[in-house]
C-alpha cells in the first residue's frame, strides 16, 4: 500500500492509513525493538459493494471488530460498483497496490473484465520453486456438483471455466478447502459455512482459495462467514499453521504430489457432496428454513 506522490495527504487520509495498520497489526505496543511473531497466518476474501470513502470506514471497522483478538495478515478485496472516474481516484489515493518486481501490476480501474493471461514458461518454473497463494471471488466454479446448488439441488453442470482449470492445473493448485476436510462419509460440510454466495433457493462457492503443494499441509481451517458490511458475498476467512499439516496428520499417510492429494479428497468431497447436499439440500420447506435462513429478498 503506498501513497502517490502527486495526491496531498489530508487529515481523513492520515486516519485511514493508521486504521489500516491497526487492522493488520492490532494495538501494538509502540517501543522500539518491538515485533510481531505469529505462528497464525489468517487470511481474507471478500467482495465488496462498494469502497468509496462513506462505505469504506464500515468495512475496516467492521474488519477490526472481528479480527481484534488475531489481526488479518491479508485480505483480498473485489470491488465492481466503483462507477466513476472521481471514485477510482479516491480509491487509488488511499490504497494504490504496492508491488514486487516478480508480481504483475495491478490497478484500480472502470467497467473491467476479468480475463486470464496465459502463464508463461517463466511463471511455471517459478511456482514449481515457491510456494503460491491465490484468492479471490473467481466467478465460476470447477466442480458444480459440489460447489453450485440451483433451486435447491446439486447442479449437473459441468466446469464452468475451462481456462480457469487450465490455469490450476499448470500451477500446480489445490483448492484450500479439499486440505482441511478428513477423507470419511462423516465428515459433510456444512453448507452455512460451504457456500459465500446465496440467491433466492441457490448457492455458490465463488469464493475461494488455491495454493500449491509446497504449502498444501499449512491448511487448517476455512469457511465464509457473514460480511462485516453491504456485500451479496459472504466473506471467506482461512487459517493457516506452521506448526502441524492438518491433513497429513488426520490421514496419517504421506502424500507428496498433487495427484495424491486430488485422489484421496476427490473420492472424499464426492461421497461428502452426496450425502450434505444430495440429501440435505432437498428443496422442502423445513431444509429451506434451515440452509436459506441467512438469505432474504
Amino acid at each position: 500500500m503506498k501513497m502517490d506522490h502527486h495526491d496531498t495527504p489530508t487529515t481523513d487520509l492520515y486516519t485511514e492509513l493508521q486504521q489500516v495498520e491497526e487492522l493488520f497489526f492490532g494495538l501494538r505496543s509502540r517501543k522500539k525493538g518491538t515485533t510481531r511473531h505469529r505462528a497464525e497466518l489468517q487470511v481474507i476474501t471478500q467482495n465488496l459493494q462498494g469502497f468509496i470513502k462513506e462505505r469504506r470506514k464500515g468495512w475496516l471497522r467492521g474488519w477490526k471488530q472481528r479480527t481484534n483478538a488475531t489481526p488479518a495478515d491479508i485480505i483480498f478485496v473485489q470491488d465492481t460498483h466503483i462507477k466513476t472516474q472521481e471514485e477510482i481516484e479516491e480509491v487509488k489515493a488511499a490504497w494504490n497496490i504496492t508491488h514486487g518486481f516478480e508480481i504483475p501490476r495491478l490497478d484500480v480501474g472502470q467497467h473491467l473484465r476479468s480475463h486470464w493471461i496465459k502463464p508463461t514458461e517463466i511463471v511455471l518454473q517459478r511456482s514449481s520453486l515457491m510456494g503460491l497463494f491465490l484468492g479471490g471471488d473467481f466467478n465460476a466454479v470447477l466442480q458444480p456438483s459440489l460447489d453450485r446448488i440451483t433451486k435447491g439441488l446439486p447442479s449437473a453442470n459441468s466446469c464452468e471455466s475451462i481456462t480457469l482449470n487450465r490455469l490450476v492445473d499448470s500451477l500446480d493448485l489445490l483448492d484450500a478447502v479439499n486440505l482441511t476436510s478428513h477423507a470419511d462419509d462423516d465428515c459433510i460440510p456444512d453448507p452455512m459455512m460451504h457456500f459465500s454466495f446465496w440467491r433466492d433457493h441457490s448457492a455458490s462457492r465463488l469464493d475461494r482459495f488455491y495454493l500449491n503443494t509446497k504449502i498444501a499441509g499449512i491448511v487448517q481451517w476455512i469457511e465464509a462467514r457473514l460480511p462485516v458490511s453491504k456485500s451479496d458475498h459472504q466473506e471467506v476467512r482461512e487459517r493457516t499453521s506452521a506448526y502441524y499439516s492438518n491433513l497429513r496428520t488426520s490421514l496419517n499417510r504421506e502424500t507428496n504430489s498433487r495427484d495424491d492429494y486430488q485422489q484421496i479428497y476427490g473420492n472424499a468431497r464426492i461421497r461428502q457432496g452426496q450425502n450434505a447436499f444430495g440429501r440435505r439440500l432437498q428443496p422442502i420447506l423445513a431444509n429451506l428454513k434451515r440452509f436459506y435462513k441467512r438469505h432474504a429478498n
